[in-house]
Parts: structure tokens; C-alpha cells; sequence
């Protein structure tokens, strides 16, 4: 599609295109420079084979990409099973809005991409570019791969005097019917050895608010979660529950599930509030990277870290006081750094059961007097109000009334 087009696509199936010979090979299924498009619910594509960008590829425009609820004929639908070759194996995204939306009864899902070069197979699902900006609501980024870095999102700013890239992944206000948790980041995997960001890489700045999400079973070998380096390269994460992520090959455990700094000689940020971390097979928690005396910044807020067998925070690879901060939150042990501020306690969660991460009433996470510290900006994973009783409950979920009679039902009779 081409400079000022319009485009609007209803029950279209884009498939088995590939674009690696002979003039361009961006975009397998969708090229779209200085367009407009909308693409209606029913609207397939997948199969698509391309260097960068095999199912769309897309350079200064806006597109709008819905779940939609009725689906006729369309066995599946979203963005799936296309391979970039190098960069994008769902979306390529540089300078560039789309807005993503899943319904109430159907997410909008990216799933099963891959982009398996030995070289630079980066963003499986998704990459991002300079002055992209990716909104994603009741979306399912699964089951992607890359090879090098970034299986679920790859955001990696060049300058070219555009804005940073971003992406915000959140749960729609009107809920969903198709899963307990909307949104999702999970089963994304970094095939390499030296694999880093099974969820999300990114390099030299960007942006990355991810809420009310579940982030799972995300594998790679250095970091399984998050990989984040370079000036104003930050996440904000708030409401999310971080579970079962690991290493992908035979090796036991990941490095780490937060890496930030990852050996540049820049700041990074991560701030996160009312997050449930459990769960991880990996050594550290987060690590934080001091390379030539520049420290990174980590602020945690209202948050539950159960991982004993995890070290909370490590640093490494040079000299430096580094700018972290563990306030009102609840922990499986002291960190050796000695962070922990305002009202965090050390202690069990006491989740309901096996994959179960609501709280049981006798919990410690339960009315803190100290969640006041860093005011939610959102309900919690499931939609509830986090002040439905004047004080917020510590990690993803908030309890309920419905919570305890259902705990002391099937547990104490």
C-alpha cells in the first residue's frame, strides 16, 4: 500500500506470500509505507515469509487491527505463523501507530512467528523501530521465537531524529470472556545459547508500559524476561503476574529474569508496582549492570517476590552505587544490597494453591498500611477495583469477598 492510501479490509485471508528475491523483501504479507489501513475482525494473516516483516511490514503509517467477533469460515485469525528470515516475524514497526484491540469474546493474538536467523533472527512477534508506537488491548503475544534476542518484542531506537519507540500492552476496561487473564506475554523463546529478552528486548531506548498481563513460560538463556539497555531505554510494569519463565535449552535455570543495563554504557529504568513475581526458574531476579560506573535504576513498589530459590538483586561488572529501591513490598528474602525501604516484609505469600496467585486472607500482602506508597493507576489483572476497601493488596491481585468464601470453602470444611 502506498503514500495517502486508505485502506479497510473485512474477512481477507493474506497467506503463502514470500518476498526474499528481486527488489524488496519487506513484508511478506502486508508493505505499507505513508497508508492508512484498518483491518476488521476475520482478517488472517499468516504463513508469510519475508526477511523483515513477514506478516506486515510497515514504514510511516497508521493501521488499526481488530479482533473482531465473528469469524464464519476463518478457522483463525490475527497475525500468525510468519517467518522473517531477519527482523519482524509478526509485525515490523518504524515510524508507525497501530492501535491493536481484542474484544470482549475473542483477544487479538500474534502468535507462532519466528525469525530464525543465526545472525540476526531478533523479534519474533513483534519489532519496533524508531518512532514506533504499538497500543495493544486484550492481545495474546505467544508462542513466538527468535533466535538472538527479543522472541515476544524486539524495540531497538536508531535515532533518525524520531521519537523512541514504545508499546503498551494492557487489559481492555470491558474484560474478556476467553481467559481469566486478558492480556498475555508467554511462550515466547530465544533459541540461542547467549538468548536474551524471552519476552521483551530493548536496546538503545524505548519504552515499554506493559499492565494486567500475564508473562509466562518465556524462555531464554541469559535473560528469560526482560533485557533492557541504553540512554532512556525504561519499563513500567503494573498489575502483571511474572510466572514460570526459564531457560530454553538443557541448561537448568536462565541467568536472570530482569537484565538491565546489559553491558552499555548507559542508565536504564524499571519501575514496577503491584507485580506478582513467582515462580522462575532463573538465578537473579534482577541484574543490575554497572558497567564504567553508571548505574541503573530499579524501583519496586507494592509488589509480591516469591523465588527462593532466585537472588533478588545482583550487580555486576564494575564499581557504582546503584540508584534501587524495594519499598512496601513482600519478599522471600533480604537482598545483600540491603535496598529494602518503607514497609517491606520478608515472608511467605500464602497463594491460594498450585497456579493459583490470589492472595489467602491471612496473607501479609493483604491491606498493607504502606500501599499508599505509589497509588495504582489501574485495577487489578482481573479487573477489580484496587480500593474497593480504601487500601490496595500487595502484588497482581487484589482480594475479594468472593476470594475468601471460595478459599474457606474448599480448604476448611
Amino acid at each position: 500500500t502506498g503514500e495517502g492510501l486508505n485502506v479497510t479490509m473485512n474477512f481477507t485471508q493474506i497467506y503463502d506470500n514470500v518476498n526474499l528475491i528481486g527488489g524488496s523483501t519487506q513484508g511478506g504479507g502486508i508493505r505499507c509505507s505513508g497508508a492508512n489501513i484498518t483491518l476488521l475482525g476475520h482478517t488472517a494473516i499468516y504463513n508469510n515469509t519475508a526477511d523483515n516483516g513477514a506478516g506486515i511490514y510497515a514504514l510511516g503509517c497508521e493501521i488499526e487491527i481488530n479482533a473482531g467477533d465473528t469469524f464464519n469460515d476463518l478457522v483463525e485469525t490475527g497475525i500468525f505463523g510468519n517467518t522473517a528470515n531477519k527482523t519482524g516475524g509478526g509485525l515490523y514497526v518504524q515510524n508507525t501507530v497501530i492501535n491493536g484491540i481484542g474484544t470482549y469474546e475473542h483477544p487479538l493474538k500474534i502468535h507462532n512467528n519466528s525469525a530464525p536467523d543465526k545472525l540476526n533472527g531478533s523479534g519474533g512477534g513483534m519489532f519496533l523501530g524508531s518512532g514506533a508506537v504499538v497500543n495493544l488491548f486484550n492481545t495474546q503475544v505467544d508462542n513466538n521465537t527468535a533466535f538472538i534476542r527479543g522472541a515476544g518484542i524486539y524495540s531497538f531506537y536508531t535515532g533518525q531524529k524520531l521519537a523512541l519507540p514504545q508499546v503498551n500492552l494492557n487489559r481492555s476496561k470491558t474484560g474478556c470472556s476467553y481467559a481469566a487473564i486478558c492480556s498475555s506475554v508467554s511462550f515466547n523463546h530465544v533459541m540461542s545459547k547467549s538468548g536474551r529478552g524471552g519476552a521483551i528486548f530493548i536496546r538503545n531506548g524505548g519504552i515499554a508500559a506493559i499492565n494486567q498481563t500475564e508473562i509466562s513460560y518465556n524462555q531464554a538463556n541469559i535473560s528469560s524476561g526482560f533485557y533492557i539497555s541504553g540512554n532512556q531505554s525504561n519499563i513500567n510494569l503494573e498489575g502483571n503476574l511474572i510466572h514460570h519463565n526459564n531457560s530454553y535449552s538443557n541448561q537448568e535455570k536462565a541467568n536472570m529474569l530482569f537484565d538491565l543495563g546489559g553491558g552499555f554504557n548507559a542508565s536504564t529504568s524499571a519501575v514496577l508496582n503491584f507485580n506478582t513475581i513467582t515462580d522462575n526458574a532463573v538465578d537473579t531476579i534482577f541484574n543490575l549492570d554497572f558497567n564504567n560506573n553508571i548505574p541503573q535504576n530499579l524501583e519496586v513498589y507494592n509488589s509480591i517476590i516469591s523465588n527462593p530459590q532466585s537472588q533478588i538483586v545482583s550487580s555486576n561488572g564494575g564499581e557504582g552505587d546503584h540508584d534501587a529501591n524495594i519499598d512496601c513490598s513482600l519478599i522471600h528474602d533480604l537482598t545483600t544490597d540491603g535496598i529494602e525501604g518503607n514497609g517491606t516484609q520478608v515472608g511467605p505469600p500464602l497463594f491460594f494453591g498450585h497456579l493459583d496467585y490470589k492472595l489467602q486472607e491471612s496473607s501479609l500482602g493483604i491491606d498493607p498500611n504502606c500501599s499508599t506508597i505509589n497509588a495504582p493507576l489501574y485495577f487489578d489483572i482481573l479487573g477489580v477495583d484496587r480500593l474497593v476497601d480504601q487500601s490496595a493488596d500487595l502484588g497482581a491481585y487484589e482480594s475479594t469477598v468472593a476470594d475468601s468464601i471460595i478459599f474457606t470453602d474448599g480448604f476448611e470444611k
